[in-house]
């Protein structure tokens, strides 16, 4: 079935997922929603001498361990307000907060709490990008943590099951959206051979390394086609007056099935994984990809690989195809291979390679093979080989 429309932000693109999966037979695993109320485990956005490891036992929760460093920078959300603290020291130790403003001003909101075990409230009416943290004897610290308002921004997980066209295909697709700094919002792709209730989500069997689509809180228009088989589409980021990126800011997705070259006892879970990229950090204003030139795809072993292209490194100096005189479009499948493993896996259903014409341009509709496409482009990329077609039936 064909969708497209617009939703607000990474949630609204969440929701619509999963009720358009639940309209073509998908079925709901997981679907939770938790406050983005304290610092992230994974610490993307610590910068410090020390490493990650040392600062991350400050906000693991665990009592038996110690942080490390004295010094170091947290980058939040703007957007996220700072409103309490809490410290659990073992002997004698002094934590200071101060919020850094847009302006490089630094404010203190915390100054030298010392109390064994404490819990403080932070007073402020704004928002910080930056805070810089210090703390004295960092070897008695047990646990600190920033609290921040729990009402703005959310973390959101969604894992969804088909048992395919046959009914015994079982695939399991994943989409984890979590807010960044400088305002993005951004949901990690992924998929899985199985399903477990209480396991984390990059705890999935077989979760293959996600991919990413970049979002920001606003308007996304999106374009989605879902069978039993697999979730494709693409989405549009657009922001005029954005401080970083004034132009569409286009980005693909797929998870799930493609068209196997083989038995399914030489390929059991044909899956292919593409997003807008594979750096979680990144703003979908500086979206510059290679994507969906290099997909994950699920094998028997070692269950995924980076698979090559016949598209990748495709440019308009090195493709073999020219345009003709009526201006049309010539279009070849993605297929789908290793040379490294000398194996050739299928190709993607209803997701093709455009060589585009100087009339082209990203929301085209067009038929070929008798078939209606959406014309997307790749990221930013405007050269005549940096576009795709996604087959709207």
């Amino acid at each position: 079935m064909w969708f497209e429309g617009n939703v607000t932000g990474m949630d609204g693109f969440i929701d619509m997922v999963r009720d358009n999966a639940l309209a073509c037979g998908w079925e709901v695993l997981r679907d939770t929603t938790a406050p983005y109320d304290k610092i992230p485990a994974d610490l993307e956005s610590v910068t410090s001498s020390a490493d990650k490891a040392g600062i991350k036992n400050y906000f693991d929760g665990r009592d038996d361990t110690v942080g490390s460093a004295s010094n170091f920078i947290l980058t939040m959300p703007y957007y996220l307000k700072p409103v309490g603290y809490i410290l659990h020291n073992q002997n004698a130790a002094a934590l200071t907060i101060k919020g850094r403003d847009t302006d490089l001003s630094l404010i203190t909101l915390v100054d030298g709490a010392a109390t064994y075990t404490d819990s403080g409230t932070i007073t402020t009416d704004k928002s910080f990008m930056q805070y810089e943290i210090t703390i004295s004897s960092p070897q008695n610290v047990r646990e600190f943590n920033i609290i921040f308002e729990n009402d703005i921004a959310f973390a959101r997980e969604l894992i969804l099951y088909s048992s395919g066209f046959g009914g015994e295909d079982n695939i399991y697709v994943g989409f984890k959206g979590f807010a960044m700094p400088q305002g993005a919002q951004n949901v990690a792709v992924s998929a899985f051979t199985g399903y477990g209730q209480l396991a984390a989500f990059e705890s999935q069997p077989n979760h293959c390394p996600n991919h990413f689509l970049y979002m920001h809180e606003k308007n996304i228009t999106y374009w989605l086609s879902v069978d039993k088989h697999r979730i494709l589409g693409a989405i549009k980021i657009y922001e005029s007056l954005d401080a970083h990126e004034k132009a569409p800011v286009y980005q693909f997705l797929h998870l799930g099935y493609v068209t196997a070259y083989g038995l399914p006892s030489q390929l059991p879970a044909p899956y292919a994984i593409i997003g807008g990229g594979t750096d979680k950090t990144k703003r979908w204003s500086g979206v510059d990809t290679t994507l969906p030139t290099k997909p994950t795809i699920f094998t028997p072993y070692p269950h995924y690989i980076t698979a090559d292209t016949l598209i990748d490194g495709l440019t308009e100096a090195n493709t073999p195809y020219q345009h003709d005189t009526n201006a049309s479009l010539f279009s070849l499948p993605i297929s789908l291979f290793s040379a490294a493993e000398n194996t050739l896996f299928g190709e993607f259903d209803g997701f093709i390679k455009t060589i585009a014409t100087n009339q082209t341009k990203s929301e085209d509709i067009v038929t070929i093979e008798g078939e209606e496409h959406i014309i997307i482009q790749n990221g930013k990329k405007l050269t005549l080989v940096d576009y795709f077609g996604i087959r709207k039936n």
